[in-house]
């Protein structure tokens, strides 16, 4: 072999090299640095204060819901329609008038079906935190607890709204506005689960089977309850709600998956089977939370905490059916008696895998399905590409028979 041809493809071997080094999979990552490590008993401390924690939730879930039943039994508001207001006494008066305004919509459209009593909407200040290895109480926002009808004997449904630590001082120390207090009590998930069950009754057997599993997850942002409504689907455009959720990663391989036409990932988003867990502790949380909370007694869900194959916008899966398909399609399947995708087909005229794909692309848009690279990747294959096709051509032109 000649000189220059050793030279050319000792240096295309060299890239090759860099190549592989650079895109081959990477080494398992270096471990923490010892000031970064937990310690075993930290770990398994915290592990336990994190079940403690949901322990005492529940148990004080219960504990509000006796408590908020005998007031009502007391002031005769069982027989009531709609929302009823109960605001823990010591609130500035400027909150109840808010939190009224606030409720007045969901207060229109929600009517009570006879079979279950009215929206009770409590609303109290976390004001103590545990700090001794054990955190609870909500820091920022808001968290509901709804206690559906299943739970009081079919008497009313209860939504427990806790004002966070942080809000709750500004609100003792006056140093709050009333657009302070709508943006931590979005009027959608403070009636949560609670709209379904009083707008259409209780939900069918397979209905509130899958409902319970995720523990509510899929209709705890009814957005038909508020001013604008429910809005119908056009599919392959994203809905307004979806483009906030998309910007924080919003989306899972699930969801990518159901909008790219699988209807296998369809399903598996649908009904919460992840294809790729990598939190084991999150996991065992989860079943923990399932053993302990009480039937019909659920926490207010947010993604970041769950992981659920629905992504961000998973508290819109049935706000969205229902606008999509209209409140008598709707009370069918709600009420239905049939299997999960029987009762879909039959009420709504579409598979459940057929509909979640539109509500998927109405999320996340169409990915083009089919393997892809990076960008970076493709360029440096290009340019790699011309350089040995330029140098093979150079090398070719200098060649001298002699």
């Amino acid at each position: 072999m000649a000189p220059r041809m050793r030279y050319w493809a000792g240096g295309t071997l060299v890239a090759c090299a860099l190549v592989a080094v650079a895109y081959l999979p990477p080494r398992p990552p270096h471990p923490p640095p010892e000031k970064l490590r937990r310690a075993p008993e930290e770990v398994v401390a915290q592990r336990v204060g994190s079940r403690l924690a949901t322990a005492v939730w529940a148990w004080q879930a219960l504990e509000r819901r006796d408590s908020l039943l005998e007031v009502a039994r007391s002031r005769g508001l069982l027989g009531d329609d709609g929302v009823v207001l109960m605001v823990e006494s010591g609130l500035p008066p400027l909150v109840g008038e808010v939190l009224e305004g606030i409720l007045h919509t969901p207060d229109s459209v929600l009517r009570s079906n006879g079979t279950v009593g009215p929206l009770l909407v409590a609303v109290l200040l976390d004001t103590v935190r545990v700090t001794d290895g054990v955190r609870s109480g909500t820091p920022w926002g808001t968290r509901v607890t709804y206690v559906l009808p299943q739970a009081t004997d079919s008497r009313a449904c209860i939504a427990i709204v806790t004002i966070g630590t942080s809000a709750a001082r500004m609100i003792l120390s006056d140093q709050f506005t009333p657009l302070q207090i709508r943006r931590y009590t979005p009027p959608a998930q403070i009636v949560g689960p609670c709209a379904y069950a009083l707008r259409f009754g209780p939900p069918g057997r397979a209905v509130g089977e899958w409902l319970a599993e995720s523990q509510y997850l899929g209709a705890q942002d009814p957005r038909w309850v508020t001013a604008t409504g429910a809005v119908p689907l056009t599919p392959g455009v994203r809905q307004p709600e979806s483009q906030v959720w998309w910007w924080y990663g919003g989306t899972t391989i699930e969801l990518s998956g159901c909008a790219a036409g699988n209807y296998e990932s369809c399903r598996d988003a649908v009904y919460g089977k992840r294809v790729y867990r990598t939190d084991k502790e999150m996991m065992e949380r989860q079943a923990f939370a399932r053993n302990v909370i009480p039937p019909g007694v659920a926490p207010q869900q947010r993604y970041y905490s769950i992981r659920h194959p629905l992504g961000w916008s998973g508290g819109m899966y049935l706000s969205d059916l229902l606008g999509d398909q209209g409140e008598e399609r709707f009370a069918r399947f709600w009420r239905s008696e049939l299997p999960l995708d029987s009762a879909f087909s039959e009420a709504i005229d579409m598979s459940l895998e057929e509909w979640t794909q539109l509500w998927a692309q109405a999320q996340i848009g169409i990915p083009e399905p089919g393997p892809g690279l990076p960008l970076g990747t493709a360029l440096l294959g290009i340019v790699l590409a011309c350089v040995m096709v330029g140098g093979g051509a150079v090398l070719v032109n200098r060649r001298q028979i002699h």
